[in-house]
């Protein structure tokens, strides 16, 4: 059953036939196009390295380059770029401004983990990692003094790695996880035992019906 109704003369149909054989020709070219963008090798029969301009006059444009071109001896300067400048100085400084900020921001969070890992408490041991169950906070990490049991040592060390949730219902929301967590985790444990006990009847009643084939033959 047609869903709509046909097209109303010829030449409307020979418009359509054109438009389907040069969006088929555009998907081929494009096509050939990847093929040969992945296939690209250069001077030194290598294949391209493809690569993202960090420079301040190309920030972020994709190109393929000549693996070696550190290479003083080979000196092959093989070079394509995938996708057209920025319009104007203005987006170059906005993309150069953006990766100095990503920079700047994976330094901090090196600082930060480094910061973390190399915590000591009072007692200078290391602090160790861990992860609130308690109703008041959720799933927070933190970091504490590994004696915090101790009574003698006193040490009360003590840091959130991360902010408390926002609200009560993210709470009650994380509780329940950590709830269904825990049961999952029994009902896990259960299912073990019960199969193990089953491995272990059924080995029991294998043995008990060689036992028996054994009496029977001796009898007879």
């Amino acid at each position: 059953m047609w869903l709509d109704p046909p097209l109303p003369n010829s030449h409307y149909k020979e418009i359509m036939c054109n438009l389907y054989r040069d969006l088929e020709r555009a998907k081929d070219i494009k096509m050939l196009l990847k093929v040969f963008v992945v296939l690209m090798v250069c001077e030194c029969d290598e294949p391209a390295t493809f690569l993202i301009s960090r420079t301040d006059e190309n920030p972020d444009r994709k190109f393929r380059g000549c693996p070696n071109f550190k290479d003083k001896y080979k000196k092959c300067d093989f070079f394509l770029w995938l996708d057209p400048p920025l319009p104007n100085s203005h987006y170059k400084e906005i993309m150069c401004n953006l990766y100095r900020d990503l920079e700047r921001e994976k330094d901090v969070k090196m600082l930060l983990k480094v910061f973390v890992v190399l915590m000591v408490c009072e007692c200078d041991e290391p602090a160790t990692f861990s992860i609130s169950r308690t109703d008041e906070n959720p799933g927070r990490k933190f970091r504490g003094c590994p004696n915090f049991k101790d009574k003698y040592k006193k040490c009360d060390f003590f840091l959130w790695l991360d902010p408390p949730l926002p609200n009560s219902h993210y709470k009650e929301i994380m509780c329940n996880l950590y709830r269904d967590l825990e049961r999952a985790k029994d009902v896990k444990m259960l299912l073990k035992v019960f199969v193990v006990l089953m491995v272990l009847l059924m080995l029991f009643v294998v043995v008990l019906v060689m036992m028996m084939k054994k009496l029977l033959d001796e009898r007879i």
